[in-house]
């Protein structure tokens, strides 16, 4: 490599980066014009660049980076239904929790990270956004990494973007809580939204949610 050389990576999986901090990349360089089969790695033929890179931005598609306040009209939830991908063995704590309109209960969900929580509205909605209630009622479980699908069949999944978010914050509750907001840069029409956390602020990797409303 030298001055004039440009190189370009993608990422295809954006939660196991976090803001702020810099990463080394590994990269073989060789010359294709020498048989690498018949040179050791430390030879001249083949050696290693070493890339330094600092995350100052993510780029998340079409979820709002900036996580604003989603505004608009409230979505009924009288014909939702919610579901997750640890199951049905719940015995409290069950996924219909996240969207029955208390703050009061919540969904949470059996096993660790990766864990998705499927939301059917029932009807086709163009939807501009949802807003979380984290759960107050025991240890934080925060979602802090999300990636986020729509489906206008529940068998074909558009993957809307990434989800970059914080834990709770200390001094909010129930009664005055700290809203999480997932808003669309263009707003999506779909009947099913799918929510996939890849990363919570909990120590064994469970995740929980109080209340999901959406905004069209």
């Amino acid at each position: 490599l030298n001055s004039v050389d440009s190189l370009e990576v993608n990422f295809t999986d954006y939660s196991k980066f976090q803001y702020n901090t810099t990463y080394v990349l590994p990269i073989e360089v060789y010359d294709p014009g020498n048989d690498t089969s018949a040179v050791t790695p430390d030879t001249a033929a083949t050696r290693l660049a070493f890339v330094g890179f600092t995350i100052n931005h993510l780029e998340s598609d079409n979820i709002d980076s900036l996580n604003r306040t989603v505004t608009g009209t409230s979505i009924s939830k009288s014909s939702w239904t919610a579901s997750s991908s640890d199951g049905t063995n719940y015995t409290a704590n069950f996924p219909k929790n996240a969207i029955d309109n208390s703050a009061s209960t919540y969904w949470a969900s059996l096993l660790s990270t990766p864990q998705s929580l499927t939301i059917n509205m029932g009807q086709t909605h163009t939807v501009k956004g949802f807003r979380f209630t984290p759960q107050y009622a025991t240890v934080a479980r925060d979602f802090i990494r999300m990636i986020v699908y729509s489906s206008a069949d529940s068998i074909t999944w558009k993957q809307e973007g990434y989800y970059f978010g914080t834990a709770t914050k200390s001094g909010t509750s129930a009664s005055n809580p700290d809203y999480k907001y997932v808003g669309f840069n263009q707003s999506v029409t779909a009947k099913y939204f799918r929510f996939n956390v890849v990363k919570s602020t909990y120590t064994y990797g469970q995740t929980s949610i109080a209340e999901i409303d959406a905004y069209e």
